[in-house]
């Protein structure tokens, strides 16, 4: 298939053919055509806008003029539209509920601006012959001999970099980044460094609660296709906050769970912690009476329990905070939908400043050894940006490769992906300021190094490529 670029991509042509016996054949032709201004684009040239407009020549590797072949050679991480369900999900046509038939539909006519599916995952899907078995007598010729790969969009190396805090009283912390996303395979892990990063942001909070209590708000499978946007899950969640601040709950945490323990479809549900006991049915039925007047349904479901003991408060904690959407193939529109989603929020302002009524120290047991080496004070502290030794605000310098992190020596791991540097000794002869100096130019040295090594693979590699193309090129030629 071809994707628009809004720069003046047409598709042209497209007509089907059929047999004497009725048999359907390929398209006697179907071709992407770029227009003048998108090839002028893609080539480099920047046009005088006062000019008067020139035809530019087709590239050939711009236009398909005939149908490509049957075997075409796909990328490691494709996406068919023939994985797509042969219905919608509930026959609704809300965005993100596209069926095999709504996708092709989708190819087959352009969005408003010009951009031929755009909004279908915004990448490149190719059509497959399996199209015709899940569908018989439908079949679209592949337009694009590329597609982009997914995981490159999807997937980053965790962690491949780290920055270093300071504070004014010398005390060090090193802070190794990840993307957080939940399909990361090293994020979406169960208690990776990112789960026990949003494990320590709400630990504080938690500590104040004596009995937990614990909402889950589902949605009707009829009415997930409307939950399908940022917007509408924000909505919703806000909605869910406001009413149960008028039943008295005055503080909380909320999160989104997107999939549950064992489904593969769409699935969102939302997970509420808050100051609460034993809850009589009246009580909960009316909180689902009114749960059902924002959703403008008959019936929901609404499940509530709470929690008394250090560990089982703990073990819900976890278990909110962890990742569920662990793949983003189960649902790629959503996956790319739900980038920069604050998905990890609280309400109560000024209320959170109570004393602990208990603390991970009254942990016993497996619930103790489950935390592993998490010391959740000081990365809770340092996600705040504070130092967790002294309260003073912490200044990060810049980003660097995470090999000169290991480098560094006697450093002190802190769980969560954060360590306790040793603190910069200056010799005796020479000034804190001037070692703290020499030290710097070390490590940026080192950095240098790294960068250095990186440049010189990725030279070789463009050298291989091209050595590789030209021989290509010139066996074609002969």
């Amino acid at each position: 298939m071809f994707r628009g670029s809004g720069l003046g991509d047409r598709l042209v042509g497209g007509s089907y053919r059929e047999s004497e016996n009725g048999a359907s054949k390929s398209p006697s032709f179907f071709r992407a055509e770029r227009t003048p201004e998108a090839v002028a684009v893609s080539q480099g040239i920047r046009s005088n806008a006062r000019a008067a407009p020139k035809k530019v020549a087709l590239a050939p590797c711009q236009t398909n003029l005939s149908p490509l072949p049957p075997e075409l050679p796909f990328g490691k991480s494709q996406l068919f539209l023939n994985e797509l369900p042969d219905k919608d999900g509930v026959g609704d046509t809300f965005p993100g509920s596209l069926s095999l038939k709504s996708g092709k539909q989708l190819i087959r006519q352009p969005d408003s601006d010009g951009c031929c599916a755009s909004s279908f995952c915004h990448s490149v899907l190719h059509y497959d012959h399996a199209c015709e078995k899940s569908q018989p007598g439908g079949y679209l010729e592949p337009l694009a001999k590329r597609s982009v790969d997914l995981d490159l969009i999807f997937k980053t190396k965790c962690p491949g970099y780290w920055v270093q805090g300071n504070c004014a009283n010398g005390h060090r912390y090193a802070k190794e980044l990840y993307c957080g996303r939940e399909w990361c395979e090293v994020c979406g892990a169960e208690w990776s460094a990112a789960h026990q990063r949003r494990f320590a942001r709400w630990i504080s909070k938690a500590t104040q609660i004596l009995s937990l209590g614990y909402f889950v708000f589902t949605i009707p499978e009829e009415l997930r296709p409307k939950f399908r946007t940022k917007e509408a899950l924000a909505r919703l969640g806000h909605q869910v906050q406001e009413l149960l601040k008028s039943y008295g709950y005055s503080r909380g945490l909320r999160r989104w769970h997107f999939f549950g323990d064992r489904s593969t479809r769409w699935h969102p549900h939302l997970n509420i912690l808050v100051d609460g006991g034993y809850l009589s049915p009246e009580k909960l039925e009316l909180i689902k009476v009114a749960y059902a007047g924002i959703l403008g349904c008959q019936v929901v479901d609404v499940n509530y329990r709470y929690r008394r003991s250090p560990g089982e408060k703990v073990h819900t904690l976890k278990y909110v905070t962890r990742a569920t959407f662990r793949d983003y193939k189960l649902d790629p529109r959503m996956a790319l939908e739900l980038r920069g989603f604050r998905n990890q929020l609280w309400w109560g302002s000024g209320k959170w400043d109570r004393e602990p009524v208990w603390s991970l120290d009254d942990l016993r047991g497996p619930a103790k050894q489950d935390l592993g080496e998490l010391d959740a004070r000081a990365v809770e502290s340092l996600e705040s940006g504070t130092c967790p030794a002294c309260g003073q605000p912490l200044d990060w310098s810049r980003v660097q490769p995470i090999s000169t992190l290991m480098a560094e020596k006697n450093k002190r791991f802190l769980g969560a992906g954060y360590w306790e540097l040793p603190p910069v000794r200056p010799p005796p002869a020479l000034p804190a300021e001037v070692k703290t100096r020499l030290y710097w130019l070390e490590l940026m040295h080192r950095v240098d190094v790294e960068l250095a090594q990186e440049r010189a693979e990725s030279r070789a590699k463009a050298e291989a490529e091209e050595y590789q193309g030209w021989w290509a090129g010139l066996l074609n030629e002969n």
